[in-house]
């Protein structure tokens, strides 16, 4: 018996399993990132969409689509507005192509612009 009430599970309620698995996505660079070489938005989706078309297949419940190449990652104060535009497009054209939940991780931990793309996505 525990002490404390027992909370709602929140990855029960999406996934309707106890235990879902959750690939995560590794963005390419984004435009303005140190490791951006001029690739097309286009190359940029669809290589994400790619990945997440693998995992669906894999057998995954879900997706975290974060821009993993921006190395180095930048303070959560210089986030740049193209990093949120570059993400919110990623990650919805991932969520058209895949039908999973997906989630959102824009590092290092930049949790505002991370609700923002969550939301516009």
């Amino acid at each position: 018996m525990s002490v404390f009430p027992s909370k709602p599970n929140a990855l029960q309620e999406i996934f309707q399993r106890s235990k879902p698995l959750i690939g995560t996505i590794h963005c390419l660079p984004f435009p303005g990132s140190p490791r951006y070489e001029n690739q097309s938005i286009d190359e940029v989706v669809s290589h994400a969409v790619e990945e997440g078309l693998r995992y669906r297949q894999g057998g995954m419940d879900g997706l975290i689509v974060e821009n993993g190449w921006d190395l180095p990652f930048s303070r959560p104060e210089d986030i740049g507005f193209e990093t949120v535009a570059a993400m919110s497009v990623v990650a919805n054209a991932v969520r058209e192509a895949t039908k999973l939940p997906i989630g959102i991780n824009l590092l290092a931990n930049g949790a505002f612009p991370g609700i923002a793309v969550a939301k516009a996505v």
